[in-house]
C-alpha cells in the first residue's frame, strides 16, 4: 500500500517520508516472519523425510540472501544506468528521475505483489500443528 502512496505523492516530502516510514515497518514485519516460516520448513522437511536439515537450510537461506542482495545491487546499477543518472550532475534528466522512480517504487511494488501471490499458496502454518504432533509422538519412546 505505501508503494501506491508513493506513486501518488511523488514530490511532497513530508507524505513521501510517512510513506516511507509506513513502508518501513511493513518491511520489518515481514523479514522479521522469514525466520519463523525458515523453522516451520525445517520442520516440515523432517516430518516429510525424517531428516532433519536445519543446517543446509539456514545455509541456502543464507546464500540467498546474499545473492539476492548483489543482483539487487546489480539492478539498481543498471536501472539508474538505462536512465542516464549522472550522480554529479546538479540536476538530473527527467529519463534519469525515471529511472529512480522505477527502481525505488516500480521494481519493489512488483515484487511485492509476486511475493503475496507466492504466499497466497503457502499453507504450511495451516499443517503446522499436526506436523509437530506427529514429530512429537516419533519422538516419544515406546513403552
Amino acid at each position: 500500500m505505501s508503494y501506491i502512496a508513493l506513486v501518488m505523492v511523488q514530490g511532497t516530502y513530508s507524505l513521501v517520508l510517512v510513506a516511507n516510514v509506513i513502508k518501513g515497518i511493513g518491511s520489518g514485519f515481514a523479514a522479521s516472519c522469514m525466520w519463523g516460516m525458515l523453522s516451520d520448513t525445517i520442520e516440515y522437511g523432517e516430518w516429510k523425510t525424517g531428516i532433519r536439515t536445519a543446517g543446509l537450510a539456514n545455509a541456502a537461506s543464507s546464500f540467498g540472501s546474499k545473492v539476492g542482495s548483489g543482483l539487487g545491487g546489480a539492478i539498481l546499477g543498471w536501472v539508474m544506468a538505462a536512465g542516464g543518472y549522472d550522480g554529479s550532475a546538479a540536476t538530473q534528466t527527467a529519463a534519469a528521475i525515471h529511472s529512480v522512480n522505477i527502481a525505488y517504487i516500480y521494481i519493489p511494488l512488483i515484487l511485492t505483489v509476486v511475493s503475496l501471490v507466492i504466499l497466497w499458496f503457502y499453507k504450511l502454518d495451516q499443517e503446522y500443528p499436526q506436523i509437530i504432533k506427529d514429530l512429537e509422538a516419533r519422538k516419544t519412546p515406546l513403552l
